[in-house]
Protein backbone atom coordinates (compact mmCIF):
# COMPACT_ATOMS: atom_id res chain seq x y z
CA UNK A 1 0.00 0.00 0.00
CA UNK A 2 2.62 2.40 0.81
CA UNK A 3 4.59 1.51 -2.66
CA UNK A 4 1.12 2.62 -4.41
CA UNK A 5 1.17 5.65 -2.52
CA UNK A 6 4.87 6.96 -3.28
CA UNK A 7 3.76 5.99 -6.77
CA UNK A 8 0.53 7.95 -6.78
CA UNK A 9 2.35 10.89 -5.48
CA UNK A 10 5.26 10.61 -8.50
CA UNK A 11 2.43 10.70 -10.75
CA UNK A 12 0.32 13.41 -9.23
CA UNK A 13 3.98 15.59 -8.84
CA UNK A 14 4.87 14.70 -12.74
CA UNK A 15 1.17 15.78 -13.63
CA UNK A 16 1.28 18.60 -11.94
CA UNK A 17 4.18 20.07 -12.99
CA UNK A 18 2.95 19.23 -16.31
CA UNK A 19 -0.09 21.18 -16.65
CA UNK A 20 0.50 24.12 -13.95
CA UNK A 21 2.47 26.18 -16.55
CA UNK A 22 -0.26 25.72 -19.38
CA UNK A 23 -2.45 27.17 -17.49
CA UNK A 24 -4.49 29.91 -19.99
CA UNK A 25 -7.00 32.86 -18.42
CA UNK A 26 -10.68 32.46 -20.40
CA UNK A 27 -12.69 35.19 -20.89
CA UNK A 28 -16.20 34.50 -21.42
CA UNK A 29 -18.38 36.24 -23.77
CA UNK A 30 -21.63 37.94 -24.14
CA UNK A 31 -24.26 36.57 -26.06
CA UNK A 32 -23.74 40.11 -28.24
CA UNK A 33 -19.99 39.34 -28.73
CA UNK A 34 -21.15 35.67 -30.38
CA UNK A 35 -23.54 37.15 -32.50
CA UNK A 36 -21.20 40.44 -33.68
CA UNK A 37 -18.24 38.39 -34.39
CA UNK A 38 -19.94 35.81 -36.36
CA UNK A 39 -21.52 38.84 -38.26
CA UNK A 40 -18.12 40.12 -38.44
CA UNK A 41 -16.40 36.67 -40.19
CA UNK A 42 -19.22 36.34 -42.51
CA UNK A 43 -18.98 39.75 -43.83
CA UNK A 44 -15.02 39.63 -43.80
CA UNK A 45 -15.44 35.86 -46.03
CA UNK A 46 -18.08 37.68 -48.32
CA UNK A 47 -16.11 40.53 -49.24
CA UNK A 48 -14.78 41.04 -52.79
CA UNK A 49 -11.73 43.19 -51.12
CA UNK A 50 -8.41 41.19 -51.72
CA UNK A 51 -7.14 43.12 -48.98
CA UNK A 52 -9.71 41.80 -46.50
CA UNK A 53 -8.29 38.30 -46.27
CA UNK A 54 -9.41 36.20 -43.49
CA UNK A 55 -6.04 35.83 -41.32
CA UNK A 56 -4.50 32.03 -41.63
CA UNK A 57 -1.87 32.44 -39.15
CA UNK A 58 -4.42 32.57 -36.48
CA UNK A 59 -5.82 29.44 -37.72
CA UNK A 60 -2.59 27.46 -37.81
CA UNK A 61 -1.95 28.52 -34.54
CA UNK A 62 -4.78 27.13 -33.17
CA UNK A 63 -4.21 24.19 -34.88
CA UNK A 64 -0.93 24.12 -33.49
CA UNK A 65 -2.37 24.38 -29.84
CA UNK A 66 -4.60 21.33 -30.68
CA UNK A 67 -1.16 19.50 -31.78
CA UNK A 68 0.30 20.82 -28.49
CA UNK A 69 -2.47 19.11 -26.33
CA UNK A 70 -2.81 15.68 -28.39
CA UNK A 71 1.42 16.05 -28.11
CA UNK A 72 0.67 16.43 -24.25
CA UNK A 73 -1.58 13.21 -23.65
CA UNK A 74 0.20 10.81 -25.86
CA UNK A 75 3.37 11.71 -23.63
CA UNK A 76 1.46 11.15 -20.32
CA UNK A 77 0.18 8.11 -21.64
CA UNK A 78 3.21 6.86 -22.84
CA UNK A 79 4.55 8.11 -19.05
CA UNK A 80 2.44 6.25 -16.99
CA UNK A 81 2.21 3.13 -19.16
CA UNK A 82 5.80 2.94 -18.76
CA UNK A 83 5.64 3.69 -15.51
CA UNK A 84 3.14 0.72 -14.86
CA UNK A 85 5.00 -1.46 -17.41
CA UNK A 86 8.28 -0.96 -15.41
CA UNK A 87 6.70 -1.66 -12.13
CA UNK A 88 5.39 -4.98 -13.24
CA UNK A 89 8.96 -5.23 -14.23
CA UNK A 90 10.30 -5.32 -11.68
CA UNK A 91 8.02 -7.43 -9.23
CA UNK A 92 7.35 -10.04 -11.72
CA UNK A 93 8.76 -13.58 -11.97
CA UNK A 94 10.81 -15.24 -14.65
CA UNK A 95 7.87 -16.23 -16.69
CA UNK A 96 5.80 -12.71 -16.14
CA UNK A 97 9.51 -10.69 -17.26
CA UNK A 98 9.51 -13.17 -20.47
CA UNK A 99 5.94 -11.85 -20.85
CA UNK A 100 6.25 -8.20 -20.37
CA UNK A 101 9.67 -8.39 -22.60
CA UNK A 102 6.90 -9.39 -25.46
CA UNK A 103 4.29 -6.21 -24.47
CA UNK A 104 7.57 -4.42 -24.73
CA UNK A 105 8.09 -4.01 -28.29
CA UNK A 106 4.48 -2.83 -29.11
CA UNK A 107 4.64 -0.54 -26.36
CA UNK A 108 7.68 0.88 -28.09
CA UNK A 109 6.20 0.69 -32.01
CA UNK A 110 3.48 2.77 -30.50
CA UNK A 111 5.46 5.41 -29.18
CA UNK A 112 7.48 6.05 -32.21
CA UNK A 113 4.39 6.42 -33.75
CA UNK A 114 2.59 8.34 -31.69
CA UNK A 115 5.57 10.70 -31.52
CA UNK A 116 7.34 10.30 -35.14
CA UNK A 117 3.44 11.27 -36.38
CA UNK A 118 2.89 14.18 -34.31
CA UNK A 119 7.00 15.44 -35.13
CA UNK A 120 6.33 14.75 -38.89
CA UNK A 121 3.33 16.75 -38.63
CA UNK A 122 4.63 19.12 -37.15
CA UNK A 123 7.41 19.85 -38.86
CA UNK A 124 5.32 19.81 -42.32
CA UNK A 125 2.83 22.55 -40.93
CA UNK A 126 5.99 24.36 -39.80
CA UNK A 127 7.16 24.05 -43.35
CA UNK A 128 3.64 25.57 -45.06
CA UNK A 129 3.66 28.49 -42.56
CA UNK A 130 6.90 29.56 -44.06
CA UNK A 131 5.81 29.28 -47.83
Amino acid sequence: MKKKFIVFIILLFMFTTITIPKINVVKAAGAYDIFQQGKNFISLGSSTDPSSNLNVENQWDDFNDVLGIVWTIGLFVMIISGVVLGIKYMFSSLEERAQMKQNLFPFSIGGIIIFGALSILKIVIDFIEVI
